[in-house]
């Protein structure tokens, strides 16, 4: 519902994928990050549906620059994360 408000042209909407990914983000800063990655990793049933989401609203709002800086922070931090477990 949130993705249909915005392509239909009400950028302004901050709902579910913001708040979503600013969960994320704060879980991948916290002592449960390798945890989190690891469950996405394992789960593609699960993580895969939330990314592909999350990556549709950046994508349909490129000149919020605050989630798409955000979404970038936190795949890489995934990313690394997978390429070397650090904890």
């Amino acid at each position: 519902q949130e993705l249909a408000r915005v392509r239909q042209g009400s950028p302004e909407v901050t709902g579910v994928a913001v708040r979503l990914l600013q969960a994320i983000a704060t879980l991948l800063n916290s002592p449960h990050s390798g945890a989190l990655v690891m469950s996405m990793h394992r789960s593609h049933f699960l993580a895969c549906p939330l990314m592909r989401q999350l990556c549709q609203y950046q994508r349909c709002v490129p000149q919020d620059t605050g989630f798409s800086s955000l979404f970038l922070k936190v795949l890489m931090q995934m990313l690394q994360w997978l390429d070397g477990p650090t904890g």
